[in-house]
């Protein structure tokens, strides 16, 4: 449902806030995301093998996590939400939500990881 000011109201709005509110806790962690990449990066270029082949996988997915997060990010249309009927919307939100825990696991493993690998 729309309001009459534009807003998205009612079970839109509330799974629309829960979709956003784990968008913006990843927010708050791409800074340590970056900073993991740029650690573990001067860890790899100092390692020899196995160390820097497990640093080098480590880094794949830290990237990964980047690419997956700024995909995400570029293909979300909260605009789209007021031009769709509550239930259109709500299957729309579903499919963010479940993107946006997917996303929220692999940058948590990848941060999680790459701790681990730093303090190998």
């Amino acid at each position: 449902m729309v309001s009459d000011s534009g807003q998205t109201t009612g079970p839109v709005a509330e799974l629309e806030k829960q979709v956003l509110a784990v968008h913006d806790s990843l927010m708050l962690q791409m800074n340590d995301l970056m900073r993991m990449q740029e650690e573990v990066s001067v860890k790899v270029e100092k390692s020899v093998t196995p160390s820097r082949e497990k640093g080098e996988q480590v880094l794949r997915q830290l990237k990964e996590a980047d690419e997956v997060m700024m995909d995400w990010m570029h293909q979300y249309k909260g605009d789209t939400l007021k031009q769709l009927d509550q239930e259109k919307a709500l299957d729309y939100l579903k499919i963010q939500q479940g993107k946006v825990s997917n996303l929220n696991r692999l940058m948590r493993r990848s941060l999680t990881d790459a701790e681990n690998y730093l303090k190998e």
